[in-house]
């Protein structure tokens, strides 16, 4: 249990750290991960750009993602659905001393990590991608 609550609260704090950053773009960052341009995210998709940006994601998180974000059990990602994902539930609503212990050093840890690394690179302008 305190593991999950620990994921919440990283995510969270994820989330508000990328609304702060005044050139990010929900669209853009959509865009960015269906490469096909279908209007749609799936778990392939979601691969893809981790590949792209130098993480291999596991079987298990990506599944994790689909389950928490697909709000419709469609195994899609409509932009609404990954907008939801992203917009933080209040600014700043995190403000907790546990914050610096939750667990980053996990798989799934460091997954969130770059995909918020490789987000906020939108500011500059592109994705940084790497051949897959």
């Amino acid at each position: 249990m305190a593991k999950e609550i620990d994921f919440e609260l990283r995510l969270e704090q994820l989330k508000q750290d990328l609304e702060k950053f005044q050139m990010f773009s929900i669209r853009k960052a959509f865009k960015a991960i269906d490469y096909q341009n279908n209007k749609i995210i799936d778990e392939v998709s979601i691969r893809r750009f981790l590949k792209r940006v130098g993480h291999q994601p596991l079987k298990a998180e990506l599944t994790a993602i689909m389950r928490r974000f697909d709000l419709d059990g469609d195994a899609k990602l409509s932009f609404r659905e990954f907008a939801e994902a992203l917009t933080p539930i209040q600014p700043d609503v995190i403000q907790n001393p546990f914050r610096h212990s939750m667990q980053t050093n996990s798989h799934l840890g460091n997954t969130l990590n770059t995909i918020q690394d490789n987000l906020r690179s939108q500011d500059a302008g592109s994705i940084q991608a790497r051949p897959v």
